[in-house]
């Protein structure tokens, strides 16, 4: 089967279900081509190494024109106009073309992308999540004084901004044949945000990749991954450690960072005694070694609609204690391969404390953890779902 792939996507988690998702059809025999814009993020994972053909289309970007009240209007609209007239070659491109689906993601501009507007064959749109910071109320970890006049030009700003993007984001997703999501949190998500039905395709990790390295010891370290944001959780876990009578070094691994936090997060640390290490931009195998000598991996990011992490660690044969929120609470067996606890840094602190206490129930953890991942979890699994879902869409035409 020929299948062509968008996607204008950063580096991160998206990007990587896509790899890995290609990596295994072309194993199987599939066809495939990528057809991206230039402002994609072909660094990190290149697909070059997992589909037959790569093709870059240039994208115009507009100089910035008209500063109103401070914002750079003309600039933004000149920005999506660009990546209307790219996504409408590069679904001419596909259209003229044999083949039998197209395989979308997402844009880093707009969330849904263009294309979907203008392909002529079935689309399979994957869906990691809404576009959050227009869907949700916005999360606010430390609120920031601002001047009445500073603020209500924000506010101006965000309303126009928003509503545009939210209604484009809409508009592009309804052209989909089907939506896939990454877990049922994520099914209800798109139901609230878009009002449409979505199928689970879940992700999975490479167990063979991600796995338990016995020559590795454990050492007193808890470890935590993530791009060094607020939104990540870091926060609530320095906090919930400072409230351990011995604790334990905390290892932070980041994809991307950012010095605003960093700087909040090393204040922290100190403000609570927690001997705190961040890495960022390290090699997978530098993380799976990590994984190996972690005690455990703790997971408190707001609201995550799935996360690899928590099976990354699990596939490395280490427990892992997460905020029982959104995708989380459908990775982790709470007891069996980790524990699930509210957010709060005394329950949070009590879970960390019981399992550094409990060497035994670590490894049984441990041990369950690595057959629950390569019996349920691995891309093997995961790819036959979504061969099935293509199955599906091009039945109904």
């Amino acid at each position: 089967m020929k299948v062509a792939i968008f996607h204008n996507l950063p580096s991160g988690g998206a990007k990587r279900a896509l790899y890995e998702f290609s990596k295994e059809l072309q194993r199987r025999g599939f066809l495939l081509d990528a057809f991206i814009p230039s402002t994609a993020n072909e660094e990190f994972l290149p697909l070059d190494e997992v589909v037959h053909r790569k093709f870059v289309y240039p994208v115009k970007l507009f100089p910035p024109s008209i500063d109103l009240m401070g914002f750079r209007w003309m600039h933004h609209k000149g920005l999506l106009l660009s990546h209307v007239v790219n996504q409408k070659h590069i679904a001419s491109e596909i259209n003229n073309r044999d083949y039998a689906l197209a395989f979308v993601h997402h844009s880093i501009i707009t969330q849904s992308p263009f294309i979907l507007r203008y392909l002529r064959i079935p689309s399979l749109y994957y869906i990691q999540e809404p576009l959050r910071f227009v869907h949700e109320h916005r999360l606010i970890a430390e609120p920031i004084p601002l001047s009445f006049r500073r603020s209500f030009l924000l506010n101006v700003h965000g309303l126009f901004s928003n509503a545009l993007i939210k209604s484009i984001d809409e508009s592009n997703t309804l052209h989909a044949s089907r939506i896939l999501v990454n877990s049922s949190y994520s099914h209800e998500s798109v139901m609230r945000a878009y009002g449409v039905n979505s199928y689970v395709s879940y992700l999975g990790v490479d167990a063979e990749r991600f796995r338990p390295d016995e020559n590795t010891k454990k050492e007193n370290m808890v470890l935590s991954v993530g791009s060094i944001s607020q939104f990540k959780g870091f926060r609530f876990i320095l906090k919930a450690m400072g409230k351990l009578r011995s604790k334990p070094r905390l290892v932070i691994i980041g994809d991307r960072d950012n010095h605003d936090e960093r700087t909040v997060l090393t204040a922290l640390a100190g403000e609570n005694h927690v001997d705190m290490e961040i890495k960022v931009g390290v090699s997978d195998s530098e993380l799976i070694g990590h994984y190996n000598k972690a005690m455990m991996t703790v997971y408190a990011p707001y609201l995550e609609p799935f996360g690899f992490v928590p099976l990354e660690a699990m596939a490395c044969g280490t427990p892992v204690i997460g905020v029982g929120e959104g995708g989380v609470r459908e990775s982790i067996v709470n007891g069996t391969t980790g524990m699930i606890v509210e957010r709060d840094p005394d329950k949070f602190a009590d879970a960390i404390e019981y399992l550094m206490q409990s060497p035994d129930k670590r490894r049984s953890m441990g041990k369950n953890a690595i057959e629950f991942v390569r019996e349920r979890w691995t891309w093997e699994k995961a790819t036959d779902n979504l061969v099935a879902h293509f199955d599906a869409v091009l039945r109904k035409g």
